[in-house]
Order: structure tokens, then sequence, then C-alpha cells
């Protein structure tokens, strides 16, 4: 993986993952392992496993950007789950971003409507940040 950036000849700057469910687990136990690799995650229904939870290095996770969303009826990965995530972020210097929906183990279009203006924001920013260098 952390020769991905280059294969793909792409700037970790720009670089996003997502996951849902279990796929969330993963994304930002990579994101929290290999902070150079990306500029942030979205969690969708997701939780915080502790088995692949990394030892984080607070000022290597600073730049990260990180969306949580999760149902409130969700019965496959409970809302609490999801709230232990966002607890979790809350103790790093990460810019988080949390919503809840009234929703089961799936996404809201709203969530869809909040990821799309998520990821255009920090595309813009660093888009920004670019022109600014």
């Amino acid at each position: 993986m952390s020769d991905l950036p280059a294969r793909l000849n792409a700037d970790p700057r720009r670089m996003y993952l997502l996951g849902f469910s279990q796929g969330g687990d993963m994304a930002l136990a990579l994101a929290l392992a290999a902070p150079d690799l990306v500029a942030g995650v979205a969690v969708l229904s997701g939780y915080l496993g502790t088995d692949t939870l990394p030892d984080v290095q607070p000022e290597a996770v600073r730049h990260l950007h990180m969306l949580v969303q999760h149902g409130t009826a969700d019965a496959v990965v409970s809302v609490a789950q999801g709230q232990r995530v966002r607890n979790f972020l809350q103790g790093l210097p990460v810019a988080l971003t949390y919503a809840e929906y009234p929703i089961d183990h799936s996404v809201h279009q709203d969530g869809f409507a909040v990821l799309r203006r998520w990821l255009t924001e920090r595309i813009d920013e660093t888009e920004q940040a670019n022109r600014d260098e």
C-alpha cells in the first residue's frame, strides 16, 4: 500500500479512503497507521476494531480529515460503535465531521450529499493550497 500514490501517480494530499461497515474499520486503521498515504477517511456505518487499531502518533495525523456517519437504527453495527469511533477521533488532532441519521445499516440519502460536499471542500482546499505554494 505504501507505493500506491507513486503507482497511481497521485498526490497523497488528494487521496481519501472510504469504507462502509468493516471497510470503515479497515480504512480508518490504514489512515491512522500510515497517515502520510492519505488526506482523510470517510467511515460509513463503521466501527473501531481493537485488533486493527494502530499506535497513533498525534503529530502525524494532524492533517487528516475524517467524516463519520452512522444510522441510529443500525442493528448490524450499533450507533454506539459509531459514537465510539467519533469519541476516539475527538481525542486526536484531526478535523472531524460526525453525523447520525434515522436509518439502519445503510447510507442515508442526506449522507451522500454530506459526503459529496465534504469531498468537494477537501479537494477545493487542496487546490487552493497548491495555488498558494
